[in-house]
């Protein structure tokens, strides 16, 4: 709104009709229509269930957006920071949606799977050091045999020649 020379700025979206009068001046009057900034949340989409997990919010510009409702499966659970960022813990395995929701923004969500941690998924990797152990283990028994055999006689040692 335009008072008296002042620019006042409204903070709506969506269509906003603006009116100019003046006296002796006919009336002008337009509506115009005011976009939606679209949110995008990023964050990762496979989680391990109790484990908390960071997600950001940013604008169409890239730049961080302060209070954006974060939902899981519609339920609230926070607000974004003055960095766009929010701490997220999900307690249970399952497939989520996670959304950002902002008045006068495009709504974000992903799509997040998350499954209960335990031991089972380190048994490739615990294999993988079993193995590497063993082949360690191997090696230096290996060097320790080889060691004691060149022990057994000493460098230098001359036999007597029978003639």
């Amino acid at each position: 709104e335009i008072n008296n020379g002042e620019e006042v700025v409204a903070e709506k979206c969506g269509n906003l009709n603006l009116v100019a009068e003046k006296e002796y001046y006919e009336k002008a009057a337009k509506t115009i229509s005011v976009e939606n900034k679209k949110l995008n949340l990023t964050g990762k989409d496979k989680l391990n269930a109790k484990e908390i997990y960071k997600y950001i919010v940013r604008d169409e510009d890239g730049n961080p957006v302060e209070n954006v409702r974060i939902l899981i499966n519609s339920t609230f659970v926070g607000t974004t920071d003055i960095n766009g960022s929010v701490s997220v813990k999900i307690e249970n395995a399952g497939n989520y949606i996670i959304s950002a929701k902002k008045e006068c923004h495009d709504d974000s969500a992903l799509f997040v799977e998350v499954t209960e941690f335990s031991l089972m998924s380190l048994w490739p990797w615990l294999l993988l050091l079993l193995l590497l152990l063993l082949l360690l283990l191997f090696f230096l028994w290996r060097r320790s045999k080889k060691s004691q055999e060149s022990e057994g006689t000493p460098a230098g040692v001359m036999t007597p020649n029978k003639i």
